[in-house]
C-alpha cells in the first residue's frame, strides 16, 4: 500500500494525474518521455525555478528552454532523472508528512549524507540511492 501512496503522489508531482501507480505505467511513461510540463511542475513542487532545478538534471537550462519552446517531449534520460527527483520529493513528503517539512529537509544539510543538503545530491543516480535510504533510514527510527 505504501508504494501505491508514493507513486500516486508522483504522477500528481509531474503533472500526471492520470499516471497510474504501478512501476510498469511509470516505466513506460519514461519510455514514451514525459511532457515539459512535468518540468515545471516538480519545479514548483520544489519551490525552486525551472533553471534551479536544471542543476540537477543532465541538461543545461538553456535546452530546458529549447524543449518548451518547441513543445518537445523529454528524452529518456531526462525523462528518467525527473522521475527519480519526483519520486524522492514523493517519498519525502511521505516521510516528513507534510510538503513544506519535505522541502526544508531537502535543503538542509544532513550529517548523514556527508553534511550537505540532500538535495544537492540529487543530480546524479547514486545520490538518489543515497537519499532515499537516508529518508527510509528516518521513517524507521535509525536515522543518525
Amino acid at each position: 500500500m505504501q508504494q501505491q501512496t508514493t507513486s500516486v503522489a508522483v504522477g500528481d508531482i509531474l503533472g500526471m494525474k492520470d499516471l497510474r501507480d504501478s512501476p510498469f505505467d511509470l516505466v513506460q511513461a519514461v519510455r514514451r518521455g514525459l511532457p515539459y510540463q512535468s518540468v515545471t511542475k516538480v519545479a514548483e513542487a520544489l519551490d525552486l525555478s525551472t533553471n534551479q532545478l536544471a542543476k540537477y538534471l543532465p541538461v543545461t537550462a538553456r535546452t530546458l528552454q529549447r524543449y518548451q519552446k518547441e513543445k518537445q517531449k523529454l528524452d529518456r534520460d531526462l525523462s528518467d532523472h525527473l522521475l527519480q527527483i519526483a519520486r524522492v520529493f514523493a517519498r519525502c513528503r511521505q516521510v516528513m508528512e507534510d510538503g513544506e517539512r519535505a522541502r526544508r529537509w531537502l535543503q538542509t544539510p544532513s550529517i548523514p549524507l556527508g553534511n550537505v543538503p540532500p538535495m544537492s545530491l540529487l543530480d546524479t543516480y547514486t545520490g538518489v540511492e543515497m537519499v532515499m535510504d537516508e529518508l527510509g533510514r528516518i521513517e524507521h527510527g535509525l536515522a543518525a
